[in-house]
């Protein structure tokens, strides 16, 4: 594994939540998927658990997870509401990133999710919950795309089955010389993070809500470029 030193202040400032404008609540009336509340936290004990702050996730109906991490190790994820956890796909290369989510969910104050590393697996966990979306049977369509690529990635090509679905994409790279992610298409990132020298990847998580049913396919972007880039992408059904 290459790790560069990471100075405090660009760990601080990566350390802190990344807010979304109006996060815990649509319009009154709307009926729209809505982000409820994010999160993110990386492994700070050498390479074994990432363990997040506590959130409030009330009133969300799905909860998406994205881990980012050594690619010959297996994540387990588990939360404080005691939540069960289905792993949506993974892409693995020279690093590996993992989608998850939760429905019928127990969710409220006091939320916290840990992702737990079979072996050191230098873990980094991104969190989203969301309401007014399919309790019984949520995802739809999903696939991921792992080139091993430096700059760029797409996580390929979905095409929802029905209109107004929400479309969550994760991704995880190998660097921590200051890497700062984008990404096209529409989709906000809720959260992201550089990797932490001999802790932690890098990676990310991010979403849009679709209108109509078109086919999607956004391309991440990481810089400066680094070692190691791959994403999973997942759509989940309107309620």
């Amino acid at each position: 594994m290459k790790y560069a030193a990471l100075s405090a202040g660009a760990a601080s400032l990566l350390r802190a939540q990344v807010r979304v404008p109006g996060p815990g609540g649509a319009p009154s009336g709307s009926s729209s998927i809505f982000l409820v509340a994010n999160t993110f936290a990386q492994s700070v004990d050498g390479g074994n658990t990432a363990v997040t702050s506590a959130i409030n996730t009330t009133g969300a109906t799905l909860l998406v997870v994205g881990v980012s991490m050594l690619p010959a190790t297996t994540t387990t994820v588990t939360d404080s509401k005691s939540n069960t956890w289905v792993l949506t796909n993974n892409a693995s290369n020279g690093v590996k990133t993992a989608q998850f989510y939760a429905t019928s969910v127990s969710v409220g104050t006091g939320h916290t999710f840990t992702a737990t590393n079979t072996t050191p697996g230098f873990p980094a966990i991104f969190v989203a919950a969301f309401a007014t979306t399919n309790t019984s049977a949520p995802l739809d369509q999903h696939t991921a795309n792992s080139p091993n690529g430096t700059t760029t990635v797409q996580p390929g090509s979905i095409t929802p089955g029905s209109n107004n679905e929400l479309v969550v994409t994760s991704v995880c790279f190998n660097g921590t010389s200051g890497n700062t992610l984008s990404i096209d298409s529409g989709f906000t990132i809720t959260n992201q993070a550089q990797g932490i020298g001999g802790q932690s990847y890098g990676g990310g998580l991010a979403y849009i809500v679709q209108g109509g049913a078109l086919a999607v396919n956004p391309t991440w972007t990481l810089s400066p470029s680094s070692i190691g880039l791959n994403a999973t992408i997942a759509s989940y059904l309107h309620s």
